[in-house]
């Protein structure tokens, strides 16, 4: 697991334990790379294995789940992967239970990294991806999100850029990740479920 995606990880499973509460429907979407340790369910387009209730399922037609099953719904680092960002958060917003939170993350767009490297004629690896169709900052997935009638309760980046020789500037960096999250290369989100509104 590269550093990065390791803090990323982590501060994910902060977010998650701090709103858990027992017997919690926790689905995790995308589990074939990373399945949390607090999910219960886990949704995937390939096989998995896993010890998790896990669905085999195409994401671009939706999620195979009743309306307002899941009390937690997690999905890091797919949206930028998804030809149908609009139906994926319809969906999302309709198998979470009123209340019930989306924590998500997916590449910032508007990073203070890929802003320098843009300047110098650059294109960061991740905006270069074939796999990557959608690109979102922290303001777009904010507003498609309210959009839909949730309440951003906590934005977080996994951490501020620097030196990656620098080790001695390491913790620093993910800490301030916490407060300047607009500098980090990873959008991190956790955000609560109002009332639907799909227009």
């Amino acid at each position: 697991m590269k550093e990065h995606t390791e803090i990323r990880f982590k501060k994910m499973s902060k977010l998650i334990k701090s709103v858990l509460k027992p017997k919690d429907n926790v689905l995790d979407i995308g589990c074939n790379r990373h399945t949390s340790k607090y999910a219960t369910h886990g949704v995937d387009i390939r096989k998995t294995k896993t010890s998790l209730i896990f669905t085999r399922f195409d994401l671009e037609k939706g999620l195979p789940y009743e309306d307002s099953f899941f009390d937690i719904i997690i999905a890091g680092e797919i949206i930028e992967h998804l030809k149908n960002e609009k139906l994926f958060l319809n969906e999302v917003t309709r198998c979470l239970k009123k209340k019930g939170y989306l924590i998500l993350s997916t590449p910032n767009v508007m990073s203070l990294q890929k802003r320098i490297l843009f300047i110098l004629g650059i294109l960061s690896w991740d905006l270069n991806c074939e796999q990557h169709i959608r690109f979102n900052s922290f303001k777009s997935i904010s507003e498609k999100l309210e959009n839909r009638g949730f309440k951003i309760e906590r934005k977080i980046t996994n951490n501020i850029p620097y030196p990656l020789k620098l080790k001695l500037f390491r913790n620093l960096a993910i800490r301030l990740g916490d407060y300047f999250y607009s500098l980090g290369n990873q959008i991190i989100f956790i955000s609560r479920k109002g009332e639907l509104n799909t227009s």
